[in-house]
């Protein structure tokens, strides 16, 4: 198989003939006046075809579930209603992971109350994290929902804190993991939070046991973390579309923010960047 490199500075390509261009009725003449053989043909097809099977592939799963987002979303998405589009996201992610759980020949080792990824840090779109903020509203009690703003807040500090080099390397606990150590917000979790899974918990308590150690890492489903990205893509589209922040804040200090200062929603609702003080993944 040709092989691409680079050469003075340019991109030497199997497409692209590094021979000057040269007529093939008409052989170029040498300066001696004798015919030069006309270089001969290669066999550019045969190259596309080991060049693209050799160029890593998208997993069909992708672009399905973009697709089936992208579809479900359009009305939200043409009535410029954001947390609308949030909502139908996560409903369409849960049925299109429901056909590689039930046919997967590796269980997945995730269980209720087995917190160890939620110690990790989370990007989050703003309009999740609004969400977020929404549904505790909504679900807690004024004196409940006064104590896991304290939590957020000081976990928002530590995390705050953190040297940049340390952000993806220190375990700390998610706010808003409940005491049993199960998820106090799941229906309305982040697009990345549901992202996370493992099949092998070993691996899990293994990574969760050396956090500085980022090559720590834990087998996971193709065909999920697939059709995770698909979803987060046909969302991020649409939300671009309507003129909305997409950019990805770390979740507990863009949560705090939130929790704080109601502005935050009406720049969001007016297309501006939403937080000002959130730590950026």
């Amino acid at each position: 198989m040709t092989k691409v490199g680079v050469t003075a500075g340019r991109i030497a390509s199997p497409f692209v003939s590094p021979h000057p261009a040269h007529s093939p009725s008409r052989p170029r003449t040498a300066p001696t006046g004798r015919s030069r053989r006309p270089h001969p043909a290669l066999p550019w097809p045969s190259v596309c075809h080991d060049l693209a099977r050799a160029m890593p592939q998208p997993h069909p799963a992708r672009a399905s579930a973009r697709h089936a987002v992208l579809e479900d979303t359009r009305p939200a998405v043409a009535r410029r209603d954001a947390e609308g589009a949030r909502r139908k996201t996560q409903a369409r992610l849960e049925i299109e992971l429901q056909a590689p759980a039930r046919a997967s020949t590796h269980p997945l080792a995730c269980a209720r109350g087995c917190a160890m990824c939620c110690h990790l840090r989370v990007a989050a779109m703003p309009v999740e994290v609004l969400g977020v903020v929404q549904y505790l509203r909504g679900r807690l009690s004024p004196d409940e929902l006064a104590t896991r703003v304290d939590l957020v807040r000081d976990t928002a500090e530590r995390v705050s804190a953190l040297p940049r080099g340390q952000l993806l390397s220190t375990n700390i606990p998610c706010p808003m993991l409940d005491a049993d150590g199960a998820c106090g917000i799941y229906p309305a979790r982040p697009l990345n939070c549901r992202a996370y899974h493992s099949l092998d918990i070993e691996a899990c308590r293994n990574a969760f046991g050396n956090p500085g150690n980022l090559s720590a890492t834990h087998p996971q489903s193709e065909w999920i973390s697939a059709i995770n990205s698909g979803a987060q893509e046909g969302l991020r589209q649409g939300l671009a579309t309507m003129g909305r922040d997409t950019t990805q804040y770390e979740f507990v200090t863009a949560l705090a923010e939130a929790l704080d200062d109601p502005v935050c929603a009406r720049r969001h609702d007016a297309g501006q960047p939403v937080f000002r003080n959130a730590v950026r993944l």
